[in-house]
């Protein structure tokens, strides 16, 4: 689990004021698992398409956007003048969400800094501890975080099931309930080694109700949820 009090994930395509995401795209979430084992931020790229992650809106009754006026500094430039840059940005209010990660070991054997991946990931959670600082998309969204379990993932095929995570548009058909509030994030995917993305997907997330529900479709469960990996 991990959570904050404030939440900005960039949408790449705003300009004069910086939208945010309802919840962070993949290779954020690499990004916060890789911050946790000690991975600079240029380190990690390769492990985003090979990682697979699920993502659960937690708290879904607290969570909100609202617009503040942020003062930006340029502090790259040692002995120039210093100007603040006043910005609107969409911050989101009480974010909470629960992040699977699942490895193929099979793959983890093979791949070296998979299995180192996981392996410190894991310590580091057991003990509460994180190389880098852990925020929620922007440096200044603190975030705290929380090691839950290792689960097994059960592999199922089912008609009109509840998911609780988010999950791709693409091959997925959903039937709509009443008390649904279901958004279509458009997320980058995959970056390049110069975190430039190269590949958007499209993201279907219940922001109010307990799941959209799959007409047919593949997915695991793990514990008493349904989710899919991406």
């Amino acid at each position: 689990d991990i959570w904050g009090t404030y939440g900005h994930f960039r949408k790449p395509y705003s300009t004069n004021s910086s939208l945010s995401y309802f919840f962070p795209t993949k290779p954020t979430i690499v990004g916060i698992l890789a911050a946790i084992v000690g991975y600079q931020k240029d380190s990690y790229y390769d492990l985003i398409d090979i990682i697979k992650v699920s993502l659960i809106i937690r708290d879904k009754e607290k969570l909100r956007k609202d617009i503040f006026t942020v003062n930006y500094e340029n502090t790259k430039e040692s002995g120039r003048e210093v100007f603040n840059s006043p910005v609107n940005v969409e911050l989101l209010l009480n974010p909470k969400y629960t992040i699977f990660l699942y490895v193929d070991e099979n793959l983890s054997k093979e791949n070296e800094k998979l299995k180192n991946l996981y392996s410190f990931l894991l310590d580091n959670l057991k003990k509460h501890r994180s190389v880098y600082t852990a925020s929620l998309g922007s440096a200044f969204c603190i975030a705290n975080f929380k090691f839950f379990e290792e689960m097994d993932a059960t592999h199922g095929k089912d008609k009109d099931i509840i998911i609780n995570s988010i999950f791709p548009k693409k091959g997925n058909k959903i039937k709509i309930a009443k008390d649904n509030h279901i958004i279509i994030e458009n997320m980058p995917y995959l970056l390049d080694n110069n975190r430039k993305p190269i590949e958007f997907i499209d993201f279907y997330a219940d922001i109010k109700g307990n799941g959209l529900m799959l007409k047919e479709g593949s997915y695991y469960k793990v514990g008493n949820e349904n989710v899919i990996f991406f």
